[in-house]
């Protein structure tokens, strides 16, 4: 688990511009939901009453500067934390919509499918863990990733992410 500043939210389908600082950037797709109150040390059992938004997303890396970083034992943060590092689709009201059929395309071709079983822990978890840490407030984000193997951010792909075949996201690679 690690923070982004609100620097790293990239939204409105602008373009993402990979690093100058990075030679590799690696997309991890995943689950964005929006905090909806204040909380701290929340039971699983009750996060549910602290978003009130979901959407898919996509965490960038960049491998190359993280590999650099674990072995130096220096700080993550230009690797995963960078400006513009999380892409974020248009949020969903939780309480209206099922979540069954996530979708990444890559140039309008599918290249990954997911349902909310393939998150890495469940949303529940995720809340739980990362408040026993720090308070979260409304407009928090968090991002759990699916259980996917990354996906290589290729200069002129286009990345749109789907939930039950609705489009959330639509982002050039540049």
């Amino acid at each position: 688990m690690y923070l982004k500043p609100d620097s790293a939210l990239l939204v409105n389908d602008k373009p993402f511009y990979i690093p100058p600082f990075a030679k590799e950037v690696e997309i991890h797709p995943c689950a964005v939901i929006r905090i909806s109150r204040l909380g701290k040390n929340i039971a699983p059992k009750f996060a549910y009453r602290y978003f009130d938004g979901l959407t898919m997303g996509m965490n960038m890396v960049a491998t190359d500067v993280l590999e650099t970083a674990l072995e130096t034992h220096q700080p993550w943060m230009q690797a995963v934390s960078f400006d513009n590092s999380l892409i974020v689709g248009r949020m969903h009201d939780t309480a209206a919509e099922s979540f069954d059929n996530w979708e990444l395309r890559m140039d309008e071709k599918p290249v990954g499918n997911w349902t909310m079983d393939d998150l890495v822990m469940p949303m529940e978890d995720a809340i739980s863990r990362l408040s026993s840490v720090v308070s979260i407030r409304m407009g928090d984000m968090i991002a759990v990733d699916f259980r996917t193997k990354a996906l290589p951010a290729q200069v002129g792909t286009k990345a749109e992410g789907w939930i039950n075949e609705e489009i959330c996201f639509s982002n050039k690679i540049r």
